[in-house]
């Protein structure tokens, strides 16, 4: 346990002097990397949406089956 204190007690040290002095550093995200995490979130949001989308039909269609009578669903024109 004394160990984990330690290292705990060095890391903040460590980071707080990160932070403390701070060194020039000359970086920028081009254009074309930009363009490629747009890409990425955009993607990853289109997915989301889709798999949402797939999986509450299936939901509401395994309950909407299971609480509507047949002829019920005959007059609503639910898919079987």
């Amino acid at each position: 346990m004394i160990n984990v204190k330690r290292l705990v007690k060095w890391g903040l040290l460590l980071a707080f002097l990160n932070f403390a002095f701070p060194q020039r550093v000359y970086a920028y995200i081009d254009p074309g990397s930009g363009s490629y995490f747009l890409q990425l979130f955009i993607a990853g949001l289109l997915a989301a949406l889709y798999s949402i989308k797939v999986y509450w039909t299936r939901i509401r269609s395994f309950l909407v089956k299971r609480a509507l009578p047949s002829k019920l669903a005959k007059i609503l024109k639910w898919p079987d």
